[in-house]
């Protein structure tokens, strides 16, 4: 059975009614095919105002496919505020000028059955209705069945044109429907009736249209700023789909680098390298690559743009093929020997293929250089020393961090500070000094309170959360007590994730807490926590989390009787197993063991 499936038959009793509003943009297939980069950058700005529009009025959008975007609410009425709301202010957007934003959408709107999935989206009759109404409604212009006309009863006086009753596709009932154009309403629900206009607003006319002019150029500067923001949310999401994880470092140039890297991508002129930026926000790495290396052979040799490129090539092939990352880092000290950023780049990516000569000769050779600052040698130490933590010699990386505190002791630089204190923490928690280990976390906690939060803060409750575990399994008589304090730091960590917004904490966070409520036989809130890891890691697309919670979430439905959808989900995590990397922990192994001998029979 496949994990849809699982889903469904889990959330079978999740079936409810609810207002589904589907928006699409006309014309979008034409755009993208004229300038993929222009159609895309509409989507994403028509995305963001439907988001705000949706949030205002108490919904959720639950899907966006391209240039379609879904949403549902808890009413009828909020549902069509809402369509309303954000019909008016793309036409108004349309109409602003020439070179504004030239899109319109149409709406389908109906109130239905649907059922809830893991994941977060919403499947059922009431959203295949509310996209057929859409794909019927002529562009500007909102389709609504009869269902939501008669829930907003008369309040709603003007109900729009009839349509009568249409044959959807798929569909195999008639659905009368009303199609209404949001320019002709009032600001609530409802819609004028020809109304006269007074002389004496029309005698201002002149003082109208100075105001409107004033109230587009503020428009076009706030339309800037929004510009701004969605690049930032897209720049969050490509960093965290492709650039962390196993391969990453907590530390140096990494952030910056990578996000200067995309954000020049974003900026460039050249067709192929917004194509590329496109491609990489679908999570098409390889065709990404392939797009720039095809664009470096039109360039002139050495120049910015040429290095330009070879910098994204090889930032986007540390994660994708780092063999040729490498590759690419070394052309480029040929080009230009003091290139830093190629130098420190060239090392990591060693480090992750096992060259770690090479990579220590490189480092010795940087670390001697007189133009490189104290804080980046630093940078660079810290780098070489997390390396041998990922690496899992804790006693190696252990010595490397401690040779280091004298310089930090020179440097004094507060956030340097804090990394090396979650580091220490985090090798001495692997080495089993759990004293140690909370001495130095509990001080980076109270030293970010007072700074500000960064991502050392979810790091170290994390790590904090896992001494306290420990902790239980030595202490037994205490067991209960250490396996709350866990709780209450894992609870931090999907709070300080939220705060800055990594989604990995996030997930990992919730993965962990439903941990700790099964060990504490809280069954009822470990399901929980598993199902929303499961949906955490799904939405962000790139957690491998879920395989460990479709473990956690069989075991305690095992344990709680519910034997068949346990055996499922078993499997479930066997099928995603075979395609990730999943480091497992000690009780992970039990309950794999355990599960495995009873499905099996």
């Amino acid at each position: 059975m496949s994990s849809l499936d699982i889903e469904l038959e889990q959330e079978s009793q999740k079936r409810r009614l609810t207002t589904i509003v589907v928006a699409d943009i006309c014309g979008y297939s034409a755009l993208s095919e004229k300038d993929q980069g222009s159609a895309i950058r509409l989507a994403d700005l028509l995305y963001t105002l439907f988001e705000k529009t949706t949030d205002k009025h108490g919904g959720r959008v639950f899907k966006r496919i391209a240039d379609g975007f879904l949403a549902e609410f808890p009413s009828a009425r909020s549902g069509m505020e809402a369509a309303l709301e954000f019909g008016r202010e793309v036409n108004a957007r349309h109409n602003l000028a020439p070179n504004a934003i030239d899109a319109k959408v149409s709406m389908g709107i109906h109130v239905g059955d649907v059922v809830d999935r893991m994941d977060g989206d919403i499947l059922g009759h009431g959203v295949n209705i509310a996209a057929r109404l859409q794909a019927e409604a002529a562009p500007g212009t909102i389709l609504a069945s009869s269902n939501i006309i008669n829930l907003l009863g008369p309040s709603f006086p003007h109900k729009g044109q009839k349509r009568g009753a249409l044959h959807l596709k798929n569909i195999d009932e008639t659905v009368t429907a009303y199609q209404i154009d949001p320019d002709k309403s009032h600001r609530g629900i409802g819609f004028g009736r020809g109304l006269k206009t007074p002389k004496w607003i029309r005698s201002r006319a002149l003082l109208y249209a100075i105001i409107a002019s004033a109230v587009f150029y503020s428009a076009m500067n706030i339309q800037s700023i929004r510009q701004a923001e969605i690049l930032e949310v897209k720049l969050d999401q490509i960093v965290e789909q492709n650039f962390k994880g196993d391969k990453s470092t907590n530390i140096g140039v990494s952030a910056p680098y990578i996000r200067n890297v995309l954000e020049n991508l974003h900026r460039t002129n050249i067709p192929s390298h917004q194509a590329s930026f496109a491609l990489l926000e679908e999570g098409h790495i390889g065709l990404a690559i392939e797009r720039l290396e095809e664009s470096l052979e039109r360039m002139e040799f050495g120049g910015k743009n040429y290095v330009d490129t070879m910098h994204q090539i090889a930032a986007l092939n540390y994660h994708y093929d780092t063999n040729s990352a490498i590759a690419w880092y070394e052309a480029l000290l040929k080009t230009n020997p003091k290139d830093k950023v190629a130098l420190q780049w060239l090392i990591q990516a060693y480090n992750l293929s096992d060259r770690r000569e090479e990579a220590y000769l490189l480092y010795e050779k940087v670390i001697s250089e007189e133009d490189l600052a104290q804080n980046e040698k630093l940078i660079l130490k810290m780098n070489m020393a997390f390396n041998s933590y990922v690496r899992q010699e804790y006693d190696i990386a252990l010595e490397q961090f401690i040779r280091m505190k004298k310089e930090l002791e020179i440097v004094d630089d507060p956030r340097l500070w804090i990394t090396w204190k979650t580091n220490m923490g985090a090798v001495y928690e692997r080495l089993d000094k759990l004293n140690e280990a909370e001495g130095f976390l509990v001080a980076v906690l109270t030293e970010l309170q007072n700074t500000g939060a960064d991502t050392n803060m979810p790091r170290a409750s994390n790590v904090l959360g896992q001494i306290y575990e420990k902790k239980a399994d030595i202490y037994l008589a205490d067991r209960d007590k250490f396996l709350n304090k866990g709780l209450e730091q894992y609870f931090n960590q999907l709070e300080y994730g939220k705060k800055i917004n990594k989604k990995t904490e996030i997930t990992e966070a919730s993965q962990y807490i439903a941990d700790v409520y099964s060990s504490l036989g809280n069954l009822k809130q470990a399901e929980k926590y598993y199902i929303q890891t499961i949906r955490y890691s799904k939405s962000y697309g790139f957690h491998p989390t879920d395989v460990r919670a479709h473990l956690g979430l069989a075991y305690v439905q095992h344990l709680s009787g519910q034997l068949k959808l346990s055996c499922k989900n078993y499997k479930e995590m066997q099928r995603l197993q075979t395609k990730k990397t999943v480091l497992f922990r000690s009780s992970d192994k039990k309950k794999n063991a355990d599960l495995m001998q009873f499905c099996s029979l």
